[in-house]
């Protein structure tokens, strides 16, 4: 064999063996986590949208906090997913956890303020969520197996 080989042979070997080694230390992709990030992100710009000024909606305390918890459910059953299924790196964990405060923030900001978001409040508010959950996104994505 020529050095040529030999070096083209070892630097293979040596590529297989991290990318192998990677696979130890990274939880594969799954689609649940994928649907769960993307529809959370779906249901968190609504209930911007459906609480902002101009939405045909007034304010309404009770209707406000109804919607927090049943979006405060669907985290948590995203959560309890994502925990179960991210044992390696409890990155899935993480990022779901992440966008859960957001969203128990934008609850709170709302009920302490008892009036609806400014428009101009929610669009850049809007702008910084949609940015979270597309980096959430992008991580599950990046994972082992994602196509």
């Amino acid at each position: 064999m020529n050095r040529k080989a030999v070096r083209y042979t070892f630097c293979f070997l040596t590529f297989s063996l991290l990318g192998g080694c990677a696979s130890f230390f990274t939880t594969h992709f799954d689609t649940t986590r994928l649907s769960n990030l993307t529809t959370l992100k779906a249901m968190h710009i609504i209930f911007l949208d459906n609480w902002t000024v101009g939405s045909g909606n007034a304010w309404d305390e009770s209707k406000v906090s109804e919607a927090c918890e049943s979006g405060g459910t669907r985290f948590r059953e995203a959560h309890e997913y994502a925990k179960s299924t991210d044992l390696e790196d409890g990155t899935a964990e993480k990022a779901v956890s992440l966008v859960w405060r957001q969203f128990e923030g934008d609850c709170d900001a709302l009920l302490e303020d008892e009036e609806l978001f400014s428009s101009e409040f929610s669009s850049n508010l809007k702008l910084i969520v949609e940015g979270n959950y597309n980096k959430a996104i992008e991580g599950e994505k990046s994972r082992i197996g994602y196509d």
